[in-house]
């Protein structure tokens, strides 16, 4: 069978989806995994979108240092045309 692979965007998008699933129901250390471990399989802008997802899941677990070296490290790799301070 010829099987296409997913596009980054629609691979994205069910990650990011899947993190808010367990954001609601209150797993917020499995979507920390779950974004931590897309951050060792994307680049670009996905990778900026998830960079900021675990900043904010941090800050949301109390872990406001942590927060601040991922939003910290999204500014100094300077992504043009994503995320200006």
């Amino acid at each position: 069978a010829n099987r296409r692979s997913a596009s980054p965007i629609s691979e994205l998008q069910t990650t990011t989806g899947r993190i808010d699933e367990l954001l609601k129901n209150g797993n917020n250390e499995s979507a920390l995994e779950v974004v931590r471990t897309a951050l060792d399989h994307n680049a670009g802008a996905a990778y900026y979108i998830l960079l900021e997802i675990e900043g904010d899941i941090l800050s949301t677990l109390g872990r406001h240092s942590e927060a601040l070296e991922r939003y910290q490290e999204c500014v100094d790799r300077e992504p043009s045309g994503y995320w200006v301070p």
